[in-house]
């Protein structure tokens, strides 16, 4: 995290992707640090990002088993229903209990 918050504080683009499509908030998401999270959305990372799949953060974070990812997604509103490319939401990866 600490790379992070120097590059950050240096001006990196919070929007630059990987081959992908994946922002640092997605791949927070998909790994489940929550902190990190946090802290970009602080610094001004659109939670609402989508990868080349058209992934958002709460899928990225449901395909991975991230149940607290998926909680704290959910609680600063992101919408369960949203689908990818595909048509996958959260409910239809199973995912949606994490919720509960």
């Amino acid at each position: 995290m600490d790379k992070l918050v120097k590059l950050v504080y240096k001006g990196a683009d919070l929007q630059q992707t990987d081959s992908l499509g994946r922002t640092a908030l997605l791949q927070a998401a998909e790994n489940g640090n929550i902190e990190m999270l946090e802290f970009l959305i602080h610094q001004g990372a659109d939670v609402r990002d989508l990868d080349n799949n058209g992934c958002n953060a709460l899928i990225r974070a449901s395909i991975h088993g991230r149940d607290a990812m998926v909680r704290e997604l959910l609680s600063i509103g992101l919408d369960p229903n949203e689908s990818d490319n595909d048509g996958s939401t959260l409910r239809a990866n199973g995912r949606d209990t994490a919720a509960s």
